[in-house]
C-alpha cells in the first residue's frame, strides 16, 4: 500500500528518492518543495473554512 502511494506521489512530482548512503539498495524518500507548498495551501484553506 505504501509503495502504491509513493508511486502516485512520485508521478505527481511531490516526492523523490535517492540511494541510501551506505548502499544503493535502500531508498531515501524526500518531499519536494512543491509538496510543502501544497500542504501549506491545504492547511490555510482548511483554517479559513473552519473560521467561517
Amino acid at each position: 500500500m505504501i509503495a502504491q502511494s509513493l508511486t502516485v506521489l512520485k508521478a505527481a512530482g511531490l516526492v523523490y528518492s535517492e540511494p541510501g548512503p551506505k548502499n544503493g539498495h535502500k531508498k531515501l524518500m524526500s518531499a519536494d518543495a512543491s509538496a510543502t507548498e501544497l500542504i501549506d495551501k491545504l492547511f490555510t484553506g482548511r483554517a479559513a473554512y473552519l473560521a467561517r
